[in-house]
């Protein structure tokens, strides 16, 4: 990983203001509080694979804080993983608490309130990943946040290993290898926290959730298709719509309601979009599947309590 930052050179007054100017254009916007305000020492290496972000990050002691003043407004909407090399961090978001320890990694997300503490001579691996790509396998993130993933659990071992190689792998990959891997990465992730983590109590059975993380990929792929329908979805995985349903309800929805919920969160997500601001609310609406602007409208004023219009010109 070619960038590097480190507070080596920063008069010690301003190390810790420094890193966290860095970390917040680095992640998201965050407070950074350590009980060493004058001898506080980090580094962090940046890089990137396509579109994860990749960084390696050594810090003495410090309390990392996102809260609801920095996410109102915010346009981020990344997911991220931090494996722990070194050292111990405690993470706490979604009223659950976890403790890595070298070898664990842990998700936490960045449109909701999260903290860290990160004890003494800390390395972590941190790792920027597209809410769509992880949502997309997953479903419901919620579900997964601050739950520690164990490399005793073969398929959380076998992510470590192939996530633990990427930083040494970055700087030499093509356009298309790097899309690769990526995409590898998260798969190999949402697999591991398929096995580890439950669902209202009951863990997710590998197969199913092969079936699940398909038929989502099937509804992504068409969902610009307008004569796209929950049959079709469930079609192309070689299912019924009941068992669709099914597999669908440990995320409290049904297949017409997650394509509906795709769609929009994909318009939500153009209207904010500023190389998009020329393209008309009609046109996001159909481009996204809707075969009528009023229809789209109205259902995004009851999910968003808004006009389109509106939401548009409150986050542009």
């Amino acid at each position: 990983m070619q960038t590097y930052f480190s507070t080596d050179d920063v008069h010690p007054r301003d190390r810790l203001s420094y890193i966290r100017d860095v970390a917040c254009k680095t992640y998201v916007e965050l407070e950074c509080f350590s009980e060493k305000t004058h001898n506080f020492r980090s580094k962090i290496y940046a890089g990137q694979i396509n579109d994860l972000g990749l960084s390696e990050v050594i810090t003495d002691q410090c309390d990392v804080i996102r809260t609801k003043e920095f996410i109102k407004g915010s346009k981020a909407n990344e997911i991220i993983l931090s494996l722990q090399l070194n050292g111990i961090t405690q993470i706490s978001q979604d009223n659950r608490e976890t403790c890595l320890t070298p070898g664990n990694f842990a998700i936490y997300d960045t449109e909701r309130c999260y903290h860290l503490k990160l004890g003494e001579n800390n390395k972590q691996l941190v790792i920027k990943i597209p809410r769509q790509q992880l949502e997309a396998q997953l479903g419901n993130l919620k579900l997964f946040t601050s739950q520690e993933m164990s490399f005793k659990n073969p398929l959380s071992k076998l992510a470590i290993n192939f996530l633990t190689t990427l930083p040494s792998i970055c700087d030499d990959l093509n356009e298309e290898t790097a899309k690769t891997i990526s995409q590898q990465a998260v798969g190999i992730i949402a697999q591991a926290f398929s096995q580890e983590c439950q669902h209202n109590g009951k863990p997710i059975i590998h197969s199913r959730f092969t079936t699940l993380m398909r038929l989502k990929s099937e509804i992504e792929t068409h969902l610009i298709n307008h004569e796209f329908k929950p049959s079709n979805a469930a079609e192309l995985v070689g299912i019924s719509v009941r068992y669709a349903n099914e597999l669908l309800s440990a995320e409290n929805t049904s297949l017409e309601k997650y394509i509906y919920e795709r769609r929009l969160e994909r318009c939500r997500k153009n209207l904010i979009n500023p190389k998009l601001k020329t393209m008309s609310i009609s046109e996001i609406a159909h481009t996204n599947g809707f075969t009528s602007a009023s229809h789209f409208s109205r259902r995004f004023k009851e999910k968003h309590h808004m006009t389109p219009q509106n939401y548009r010109k409150e986050k542009l």
